[in-house]
């Protein structure tokens, strides 16, 4: 399923994100002041314009954009303090079973959080999991600033996935680097056996605050079965014959699967949202994140 870039963020969907900022609670404390007092920084970096408003430092006033648009634009240069956000969108082919409103999902959820850091003067970048060697650092988009890069964001969103399997959650912390304090969100239907608590502990152990978000569909949840049927993975392509007898077996196995994924992240300080597509708006979720602090 091939989603807009409108579909993404539509008006509604920024009139809610414009106020919102990530709150980074670890990287504030590396950071003092910056985010704290939401100052914009002094850096050479410019990172976006506003219009000027009476009290405003006039040192900042834009002349070019004054004498081409007629109106006095204020310059605000990006805080070489700024937090880095980094978030990982899994592309795999189980992210795009059925309709596709999964995939749809993941891709509203990181255009939101995406903005939300744009818009908050953060330094995002973005990976796709679909391949784990050196391409994917190539395919990825790194440390863009300013909501002039919205656009970029939701191109490469929009951009077609290049699956080649089960990702490997320890790629997830080879992209970062020598990264120092920062936010990672990582958006995955988390459907496999890899070791997610190890990308946990690895990404914790970077100084990351990290965000989980379980993308699910309802049919994944609540699987509506009737008779016998063989069904394959789409990614490791085994064959499994399964009946109707089979869904409450399922239903236990998925619904412990949660638990241990949310008990992870509680054990490790990270926080973990579940987000039933059948259920739940990314705007409801954003709803969420809010009432919870990670939003402010």
């Amino acid at each position: 399923m091939k989603s807009s870039a409108i579909g993404l963020l539509d008006s509604e969907m920024l009139r809610v994100l414009s106020p919102l900022r990530l709150a980074g609670h670890r990287s504030m404390a590396a950071a003092q002041g910056r985010r704290l007092a939401g100052s914009r920084g002094a850096s050479l970096e410019i990172a976006d314009f506003r219009p000027y408003v009476q009290g405003d430092d006039i040192r900042f006033l834009d002349v070019h954009a004054l004498a081409r648009f007629d109106q006095p634009l204020l310059r605000l240069f990006m805080d070489q303090r700024a937090m880095a956000v980094h978030i990982f969108v899994d592309d795999t082919p189980s992210m795009r079973v059925g309709t596709g409103e999964k995939w749809l999902r993941a891709c509203q959820l990181a255009a939101a959080l995406g903005f939300v850091a744009l818009n908050g003067e953060d330094r995002l970048s973005l990976y796709k999991l679909s391949v784990h060697d050196g391409e994917s650092l190539k395919k990825s988009l790194r440390s863009l600033a300013g909501t002039a890069c919205t656009t970029r964001m939701l191109k490469w969103l929009n951009a077609p996935a290049e699956s080649t399997g089960p990702i490997h959650p320890g790629f997830i912390g080879r992209c970062l680097g020598r990264a120092g304090f920062g936010a990672s969100v990582v958006i995955s239907d988390f459907l496999d056996d890899a070791d997610w608590r190890g990308m946990l502990r690895g990404l914790r152990a970077k100084g990351q605050d990290v965000i989980m978000l379980q993308v699910l569909s309802a049919e994944e949840l609540n699987p509506q079965l009737s008779g016998s049927m063989r069904l394959r993975d789409v990614e490791g392509g085994v064959m499994r014959s399964v009946n109707a007898s089979d869904t409450t077996l399922y239903k236990r196995n998925i619904q412990r699967w949660m638990d241990l994924l949310r008990a992870a992240a509680q054990q490790m300080g990270a926080s973990y949202w579940l987000c039933n597509t059948g259920q739940m708006t990314a705007l409801d979720l954003i709803g969420l994140m809010r009432r919870a602090g990670i939003l402010t």
